[in-house]
């Protein structure tokens, strides 16, 4: 099996406070307040998070060859390069990667500067059905924005 690594991919140290029952459950604000790192790629619908030991792989394998597999084992943890794969930031030559595999090549046959394509690709309104907002009177017309 031959791996590379995805073809945009974006690292954000993210510090945002986010609820957490354990805080709370511990007497606690309810709040986790840990820095983690988020890893960001144009072919998935979300960031993932990943550790440091994760992304010392990620940096060990190319963007645009294949590496085979048992050769990134010789230096890394098999459970770390695994892992990798479960996140699909870590692309496989195999059949089981084939969806992701073929989203990253749309995301590399565009080219566009890695942070716009970043901000397209993550930034979408997944859950808004514009036809059914402007059936129901939500959206303006030009002329009303004109206006």
């Amino acid at each position: 099996m031959q791996l590379r690594r995805c073809a945009a991919l974006l690292v954000e140290l993210d510090q945002e406070p986010r609820f957490s029952f354990a805080s709370l459950l511990a007497g606690g604000d309810g709040m986790d307040h840990a820095v983690r790192w988020q890893a960001m790629a144009a072919h998935l619908t979300a960031p993932v998070t990943v550790t440091l030991a994760q992304l010392a792989v990620l940096s060990a394998v190319p963007r645009d060859e294949w590496v085979p597999r048992d050769a990134l084992l010789a230096s890394h943890d098999v459970a770390i390069v695994d892992s990798l794969q479960v996140l699909g930031l870590l692309l496989a030559d195999s059949e089981a990667d084939a969806t992701a595999r073929a989203r990253d090549q749309t995301a590399r046959d565009i080219a566009w500067w890695p942070l716009a394509l970043m901000a397209h690709a993550q930034g979408g309104w997944g859950d808004v059905d514009i036809q059914a907002r402007n059936e129901r009177g939500l959206m303006l017309s030009s002329q009303q924005m004109v206006d």
